[in-house]
């Protein structure tokens, strides 16, 4: 791509923000009821359609391109959040296992680990 091309394409989506943010950040909120999650999810779908769209080119109906595109972020984001509490009690079940663990079982897995690594190295040539 041109420097060019790549411009033109940046302009277009600076075009398409000024047309389209207001309106998709609107149609978010009505959907997710979250005024600072929608924000985001807009601003993300536009960070998204400056890395796409010079090379890409601009999508037949560029403002449901990005209302979908932050509709999809927003979800992610709820998603995640949503089971990061189960994440959070997992892995301090784990943190505290390990803490408790006796400590010549850890030096047990450890060699073992490093027995199936070691060959790896062999054949490399001595740099020392």
């Amino acid at each position: 791509m041109t420097p060019e091309a790549a411009e033109q394409g940046k302009a277009r989506v600076e075009e398409v923000f000024r047309a389209e943010y207001g309106r998709a950040v609107a149609t978010l909120i009505r959907s997710l009821g979250d005024i600072g999650l929608a924000e985001e999810a807009v601003q993300d779908a536009f960070v998204t359609a400056l890395r796409r769209w010079p090379g890409a080119g601009i999508p037949p109906n560029p403002g449901g391109w990005i209302v979908t595109t932050a509709r999809n972020r927003a979800l992610d984001r709820l998603r995640r959040e949503r089971t990061r509490d189960q994440r959070q009690v997992a892995a301090t079940r784990l943190l505290e296992q390990e803490q408790t663990a006796d400590p010549s079982a850890k030096l047990a897995w450890a060699k073992v680990k490093f027995a199936d690594i070691s060959g790896i190295f062999d054949g490399w040539p001595n740099c020392v």
